[in-house]
């Protein structure tokens, strides 16, 4: 279904830009914007090479984290629900009394509508509003309705994970059933904030914090492998949210960023370093186009904000 001869109308994109809002949601998204702390890593930490957080996620599972595949405009919510998931891992890394649950996707999509003042028959969602409903609704594990794991399939690589296209439309019209909310509000992210550049992206995600983006930046369906490393650019518009959940300070390309993606597992093609399928790495000034346009936020656990190495990285 996606590669580079696609017009862009066929791929499934649902970040809604900030020039087609309606009054509601700009409204929402301001809000939001203005209520939310400034990015800052609490205490001393040190540089490091790189950070992949799907070491996390092997170690705490023994196998990678499997990619979305979207069937509607519902990004944000994939975006929203991969962040989650790694911050959900080094969480159970730091509390080995904690435990790893899937996320019910449909459901931080539904709620990220409500929380930027999107109803009705439509898709899509902000950036933002999914930051709101990270903290505010929380994340719906699928273990507390057993319909819920009913309703989720996997393609053919084993590896792709088919989230429910209906429920997705259902829920993202009025926002999830009143019976799931109390339930993922057991489920907080604590405190997102928002990041402005690629330094404050580094230091997130080398203190272990994923990270969600959302803009207009497209890049190639198949990049190519460069200097070891399956490396995208921007060639085109994809008003999308993904999550970056991996940094390098490579030795001959410089900071490089992995980006998550949610269009399934061989789709861009297979990195060479390992990486899990369904994303690519940039360079730090296609990450930086990114953070231009303002929707781009770090998750963590922690209500103060965000403390330095709260992780063991045992690897």
């Amino acid at each position: 279904m996606y590669n580079d001869s696609h017009d862009n109308q066929h791929l499934e994109c649902g970040w809604i830009e900030p020039g087609v809002r309606t009054t509601e949601t700009k409204n929402a998204h301001a809000a939001i914007m203005g209520a939310m702390p400034a990015f800052k890593i609490i205490g001393q930490f040190k540089a490091v090479e790189k950070v992949f957080l799907w070491d996390a996620f092997r170690q705490v599972n023994g196998k990678d984290k499997p990619t979305n595949y979207q069937s509607i405009g519902s990004c944000v919510g994939q975006g929203k629900e991969c962040a989650e998931a790694y911050t959900l891992v080094n969480t159970v890394l730091a509390d080995p009394s904690q435990k790893y649950e899937q996320i019910y996707e449909p459901y931080g999509y539904a709620q990220s509508r409500v929380c930027s003042g999107i109803t009705g028959n439509s898709d899509g969602s902000t950036g933002s509003g999914a930051a709101e409903a990270a903290t505010k609704f929380g994340a719906l594990f699928i273990k507390y309705d057993p319909s819920l794991s009913a309703s989720i399939t996997y393609g053919d690589d084993g590896k792709t994970l088919n989230q429910p296209g209906s429920v997705e439309k259902s829920w993202g019209n009025r926002g999830a059933p009143a019976k799931y909310i109390e339930l993922g509000k057991k489920q907080l992210i604590k405190s997102t904030a928002n990041l402005r550049n690629t330094d404050q992206c580094r230091d997130a995600l080398v203190n272990e914090y994923a990270i969600t983006i959302a803009s207009n930046w497209g890049g190639s369906m198949k990049p190519q492998v460069k200097n070891g490393v399956l490396l995208n650019r921007r060639v085109t518009t994809w008003n999308h949210q993904m999550a970056v959940i991996a940094y390098w300070d490579h030795p001959d390309l410089g900071e490089i960023f992995w980006i998550q993606n949610s269009w399934g597992w061989f789709v861009h093609g297979m990195c060479p370093t390992g990486a899990p399928g369904g994303g690519f790495w940039v360079l730090k000034g296609e990450l930086q186009y990114i953070c231009d346009q303002h929707e781009v936020f770090a998750y963590s656990p922690f209500v103060e904000g965000f403390p330095a190495d709260w992780v063991p990285w045992i690897f």
